[in-house]
């Protein structure tokens, strides 16, 4: 258990309470408060352009930079999920909200 909390252990952790902290919040604002799809959409396809850009250069690199890229790709993967995350609060409230008015409780 000692060496878990060692290494590049929290790096990982920083990078998923950015993903919490940052990318998560901002993805809710926009799908609550923007009116067009496109813009409810656009840090989920900036995050996975970024996501596949990184993963592609990581198959075509020859040396050990191909690691690196591995390693942004995968941080750029952990922010595509916070995107998920706040997509599947959007639609849990939205469903839930539209059941409330039809005078479902739940």
């Amino acid at each position: 258990m000692a060496d878990l909390l060692s290494g590049d252990f929290w790096l990982v952790i920083c990078a998923v309470a950015c993903g919490v902290l940052i990318v998560l919040p901002i993805q809710l604002e926009l799908c609550f408060r923007a009116k067009k799809v496109f813009l409810k959409c656009l840090p989920a396809v900036l995050i996975g352009i970024a996501t596949i850009t990184f993963y592609s250069l990581a198959i075509t690199a020859g040396t050990w930079i191909a690691f690196i890229y591995l390693i942004v790709a995968f941080y750029c993967a952990l922010f595509l999920i916070s995107c998920g995350i706040a997509w599947g609060i959007w639609v849990v409230y939205t469903l839930w909200a539209k059941g409330n008015r039809r005078g479902i409780r739940g």
